[in-house]
């Protein structure tokens, strides 16, 4: 989940960039290994969540690090992958993160994506060069694929 997608930001000195939606954040502690531009996407409604928030962006900031966040007014954690959900606010959040994502990796990693994905197919494998409004349709047939299968895909 989402608190994997930090805590690998935390690891990894040469990502480029990270997307974290609705995970807690690592202990303020660590963040000074962060290379990577992080973008948070919080659900309102998801106080175990937005409670790691404050600290982990003082920190960012304090170290001279890139963290931008929203937080989505009455979304669920969750909302990405159960956008039925709390009366229209789960979609409207979803609506507002994927441009967002999009525009960020654009942003930071220009024409450059690896997307790794290891619950598809139970092997990592790698898409390198990847078209970011083709992005959408990609993931759609990997968890199609998967669904298939009887596996779920989670993108962190």
């Amino acid at each position: 989940g989402g608190a994997v997608s930090f805590q690998h930001a935390v690891e990894d000195p040469d990502l480029g960039a990270a997307v974290v939606y609705y995970g807690t954040s690592p202990d303020p502690s660590s963040l000074s290994r962060v290379q990577a531009p992080v973008l948070g996407l919080y659900a309102g409604d998801d106080a175990r969540v937005n409670a790691t928030v404050p600290a982990a962006d003082s920190a960012m900031k304090a170290l001279g690090k890139v963290f931008e966040h929203h937080t989505f007014p009455g979304a669920g954690h969750g909302f990405l992958r159960a956008q039925d959900g709390r009366d229209g606010a789960n979609l409207r959040a979803s609506q507002a993160a994927w441009p967002l994502t999009i525009s960020w990796f654009r942003q930071h990693l220009g024409g450059r994506l690896t997307l790794t994905m290891l619950r598809a197919i139970g092997q990592p494998f790698e898409i390198h060069e990847v078209d970011y409004d083709a992005m959408s349709q990609a993931i759609g047939l990997v968890r199609e694929y998967a669904h298939s299968h009887g596996q779920e895909v989670g993108v962190n």
